[in-house]
This record gives structure tokens, sequence and C-alpha cells, in this order.
């Protein structure tokens, strides 16, 4: 979004202890004003060769999306990495596809997102090669717009809080 930057900048200014990512990342302008705002990692919905240059040039983890064993191979024997965004995770099999990615890809991690609910997210983070989940039901639009209007970000801090419970399968 046109705010992405200024919306990472000040949440790194503002707020102690917090990991800070930038999303939808496709170019490698947007993956260095991200970095240069504080950004931690930036994440994208697929591979692209300069992001990761770039990436790798800064020390910044990159989460470039895959679905295909051909993508994972590609990326992690190509560019070395080893921690992926599996996206959009639903229409491709999702926690079904990467329970099988456990046994040949015994060295990467993934980061589902796309299809990924509250009802479903335990599913994906009890796997073994899973280390977070992605998922955007718990800050809505209605619930961003409210907080910033009103400066009262509890709801979407319970949401958040609701989501982590159920990411924990509790």
């Amino acid at each position: 979004t046109d705010c992405a930057a200024e919306a990472i900048r000040q949440v790194c200014k503002e707020v102690e202890g917090v990991c800070v990512g930038a999303g939808t990342v496709y170019t490698p302008a947007q993956a260095h004003e991200a970095l240069d705002g504080g950004a931690d990692f930036i994440v994208s919905p697929g591979f692209d060769a300069a992001v990761a240059r770039a990436c790798r040039a800064r020390g910044a983890l990159y989460l470039p999306g895959v679905i295909t064993p051909t993508e994972v191979m590609m990326v992690s024997s190509r560019y070395k990495l080893q921690y992926l965004k599996f996206f959009p995770a639903s229409n491709f099999g999702g926690a079904g596809t990467l329970k099988s990615y456990q046994a040949i890809f015994q060295n990467i991690k993934f980061m589902p997102t796309g299809g990924v609910t509250e009802q479903n997210i335990s599913e994906y983070t009890s796997l073994k090669n899973v280390f977070a989940a992605g998922g955007s039901w718990f800050v809505s639009d209605a619930l961003i717009a409210k907080g910033s209007s009103s400066g009262d970000w509890s709801e979407v801090t319970s949401a958040a809080a609701a989501a982590s419970k159920a990411a924990k399968g509790s």
C-alpha cells in the first residue's frame, strides 16, 4: 500500500522489541525502502532473483512464495534459501501438501499464507516444517480503521491474541 513504508518506519520507531516484515514486495526498490525503514524481513508472493540478491546484500531474511517441488528445489539449491512462504496454501493442498514436503525437503521450513484461518491454523503450525503461518482474518479493515480513528487498539490486540492461541492449538 501507499502508506507501507511510513507504517514500517513508525512501528520500528515507536514499538520496542517488535519484529517487522514487509509483504507483497515485488522489486528490489521496494525491498530497500522497507529495509531502510527498519523492516527485519521481506515477503513476496513469488520468487524474484533481484529481490533475493538485494536481501542477501542487506543481510535480511527473504521469504519468497513457492508452491511446487520445482520451485522449492530451485530457490533452495540456487539461492540457498531455507525459509519459504507457501502461497496460496489452501489452493494447493494446504497442510497436506506441506506434510508431504516434510520427507523430501528436510532442511526447508515454510510459512503458509493464503486461506489460513483461525479454524485451520493449528493444522499448519503443528507440522515440523512450518515455522510460522500468516493470515489476515484478525486484522480486518474495519478493526484497523476503528483502532486508527479512536487510538484504541484493544480489539486488534484481542484478535491477535486469539490468533496466537489458535496457532498453538489451544
